[in-house]
């Protein structure tokens, strides 16, 4: 069996409008996803970037500098609290190692020595050559 061939008229593509040469039509704009159509009221949040590492480790550095700046100004609970809200922040960040170190200074100034011990036992255990172990190990000392 042979098919007929369709009798409806086939749709020309419509011509693209001609302009000056450095003018260009822009493409139509996509259509809405499935879930924001039939929505124009409600606001539409921007996703905000992923953190940078440059930008990560800035705030890593500023957490740190205002904990030294708390002991050097005699304030080892101001200290401790900005390296709480670093070890939350940065639970595997690149400073690590200086967080800690700093964390046994702060609990030694702050009188609790018997933690300052316990931590920096710890710290020497996990980074013995660390350019930190002479300061570390002589903190809590009596």
């Amino acid at each position: 069996m042979r098919r007929r061939p369709s009798l409806r008229p086939r749709p020309s593509p419509r011509p693209r409008p001609r302009l000056s040469p450095e003018i260009e039509v822009a493409p139509a704009p996509a259509p809405a996803p499935a879930h924001r159509r039939n929505r124009p009221h409600e606001p539409v949040a921007a996703e905000a970037p992923p953190p940078s590492a440059a930008d990560s480790l800035r705030a890593e550095q500023a957490l740190l500098a205002r904990a030294t700046a708390a002991l050097r100004d005699g304030d080892p609970a101001a200290a401790l609290t900005a390296l709480a809200e670093h070890a939350r922040r940065f639970p595997d960040g690149v400073l690590v190692q200086e967080r800690a170190a700093t964390r046994v200074l702060a609990l030694c100034a702050s009188g609790d020595t018997a933690r300052g011990v316990q931590e920096r036992d710890a710290f020497l255990d996990r980074w013995p050559r660390s350019v930190h172990a002479a300061r570390v190990g002589a903190a809590c000392a009596p």
